[in-house]
């Protein structure tokens, strides 16, 4: 076999095997993209079933509706179901399942930055402390030692709430902590002011400072000081303007005799004058009693009649 020959058998070889190859590496491509699609589509259909289970958030501080035991309830779907979706997937379906009123708020609140574009768990922290319940740790534990049994046929279902009420309010009370609730509880409707002030004073200490009952009561102590001292200074104040009171109440009292006075004096200049008017004798009719210019009968001459002395 010469060369020439050999040389065109080889490049013919060469060629099937590069056919084949590219064979191969289409059919390899095509198996790739099948397989991308599949998982896509596996993407997609846990994607909406998620979105089906989980329920939409909307906020109720007052009935106990808070962030933090919405995503309690559905954090398995968030972070095991939906484990294998990437992070904008669950990024896009938490924002998905926010109520009207609470996307419209946290969108305004982050601008310029989108909550789209947030990570997973900064996103969640934000909306734990956004909608979280104001009342500090003393507050609710103060609301649980009010809460009374409304009748008898519901006393188990009051268990019940006690039991939720206590694990939301944190009830591992030390000694102390309990002295100072029951001490605030105690404290009588009518002293409002004085279970305010010791809520705010025990509310000011840092988790690193203990306040104790006696602290508290001394606290107390101060402040009802201070307010008698408050309504000894105002009943004085309000003792030393009296004078000027009276002095006022005596001028208006002289200004309404001397009114009424005058107006005595005006009446019995009025009846001195009437009593004149009886006196004389009337130029017209001759009847004492009342003047001509008074007379109801028709005018006519007539002579005063002459008095002998």
């Amino acid at each position: 076999m010469d060369e020439e020959k050999f040389y065109e058998m080889f490049i013919q070889l060469q060629k099937a095997q590069s056919e084949q190859f590219g064979q191969i590496l289409e059919k390899m491509e095509g198996g790739k993209s099948v397989v991308a699609e599949s998982g896509e589509k596996q993407s997609t259909d846990l994607y909406c079933k998620l979105k089906m289970l989980i329920t939409e958030f909307q906020a109720d501080i007052e009935k106990g509706i808070t962030f933090e035991s919405w995503y309690a309830k559905n954090k398995s779907y968030f972070e095991v179901d939906a484990q294998s979706l990437a992070e904008k997937v669950r990024v896009r379906l938490l924002v998905e399942k926010l109520g009207r009123v609470e996307y419209a708020k946290m969108s305004q609140k982050m601008l310029p930055e989108k909550l789209e574009e947030m990570n997973f768990e900064s996103l969640v922290g934000v909306l734990k402390k956004e909608f979280s319940d104001p009342r500090s740790k003393l507050v609710k534990r103060f609301e649980v030692m009010k809460m009374r049994c409304p009748s008898v046929e519901k006393i188990l279902d009051f268990g019940t709430l006690v039991n939720s009420e206590c694990e939301k309010a944190n009830m591992n009370l030390t000694v102390e902590e309990c002295k100072i609730l029951v001490f605030i509880a105690g404290i009588p409707e009518k002293a409002m002011d004085v279970r305010q002030v010791s809520l705010r004073f025990v509310e000011k200490y840092t988790k690193s400072e203990v306040c104790t009952l006696k602290d508290l009561m001394e606290e107390v102590r101060s402040y009802l000081s201070n307010k008698s001292e408050a309504k000894m200074f105002d009943s004085q104040s309000k003792v030393k303007s009296g004078p000027k009171e009276f002095v006022e109440v005596n001028a208006v009292s002289r200004i309404e005799h001397s009114r009424s006075r005058q107006s005595k004096r005006s009446r019995i200049k009025s009846r001195q004058k009437e009593r004149r008017v009886e006196s004389r004798q009337c130029y017209n009719c001759g009847i004492v009693g009342h003047i001509s210019r008074n007379c109801r009968k028709p005018k006519k001459g007539f002579k005063r009649a002459i008095v002998q002395k």
